[in-house]
């Protein structure tokens, strides 16, 4: 029972601050893009990628459930499953590619000159 209580009270605790740490590393990663000249908009490609995987997903989860509901066993996987698979596959393979381009990006050294985005940062010493 206690550590049933204890591994939901360390849940809540990194929900919480997986929540707490979410805008600044938001903001973070807006200034490092805009630092190598690109806009921020480049970090919805993953975010949006998981989202059309995700209804793609309900969709196929939908269609097999009218098939089952249907006593059609011969049509589990026939017609629109098998494309909303592609696509849940798709979508994934994308939201990988867009997180390993955001990765590449964020390495990247930033801009010496100013951009469109303001003057480059000031150079750090450590």
């Amino acid at each position: 029972m206690a550590q049933i209580v204890a591994q939901n009270v360390w849940s809540t605790l990194g929900s919480i601050a997986s929540l707490a740490f979410f805008i600044p590393n938001l903001s973070l990663n807006f200034r490092r893009l805009h630092d190598i000249g690109k806009s921020a908009k480049w970090l919805l490609w993953p975010v949006l990628s998981v989202l059309g995987a995700l209804i793609a997903f309900v969709l196929v989860v939908v269609d097999l459930g009218l098939s089952i509901s249907s006593f059609d066993s011969e049509q589990v996987f026939d017609g629109g499953s098998k494309i909303f698979l592609v696509f849940v596959f798709l979508f994934l393979v994308s939201a990988i590619v867009g997180s390993i381009v955001n990765f590449v990006f964020t390495v990247m050294p930033s801009d010496a000159e100013m951009n469109k985005y303001g003057p480059p940062p000031a150079p750090t010493t450590l």
